[in-house]
């Protein structure tokens, strides 16, 4: 006797980040080992479940078109159990905009563009701008969290003016 079996990926609901800016002018903030848990900017802090991918919507609190728009993710995992947190960069991202206005649901505004930065981890990304002829698709990135603990989104421009955000989900 045959029996039907699917296999599927469980559909996502996305969670918020609140708006943050997170970095700098002049670029991320660093990412190096410290003796305190992080907390700005976590989206995933879990020791009980094991997802693997999460997928990131950013998204920004300004209709104005920012310059040198950047995201970078970061996986955290603690040492034994201790204090000691050691961070791993888990992608880095430039994002961006294409001609007309931004597409808005409320005060949430989406970049359309998203590139990965040579020389961090690959990611798959969904960059509408190149496609979309409207250019209002929002674009995202699904990353590899690498065993991560905690999961962290940096945001910067180049004028250190906005606020940023993310909707994101675990599968």
């Amino acid at each position: 006797m045959f029996t039907t079996s699917f296999v599927g990926t469980n559909q996502a609901t996305l969670s918020y980040l609140t708006a943050n800016q997170g970095g700098t002018s002049a670029g991320f903030n660093a990412a190096i080992a410290t003796a305190t848990k992080p907390t700005a900017g976590v989206i995933f802090d879990s020791l009980s479940s094991y997802p693997s991918l999460v997928k990131i919507v950013p998204v920004q609190a300004s209709s104005s078109k920012l310059l040198g728009v950047g995201m970078r993710v970061i996986g955290w995992n603690s040492y034994n159990n201790t204090a000691l947190w050691i961070p791993t960069i888990l992608g880095e991202f430039s994002l961006g905009y294409t001609s007309g206005s931004l597409a808005a649901v409320g005060s949430d505004y989406y970049l359309n563009s998203i590139v990965s930065q040579a020389g961090t981890p690959s990611a798959n990304t969904y960059s509408p701008a190149t496609t979309d002829a409207a250019s209002t698709s929002p674009c995202s990135a699904l990353i590899d969290m690498v065993g991560s603990q905690l999961v962290q989104v940096q945001f910067k421009d180049s004028g250190n003016n906005a606020t940023f955000g993310a909707y994101w989900a675990t599968l």
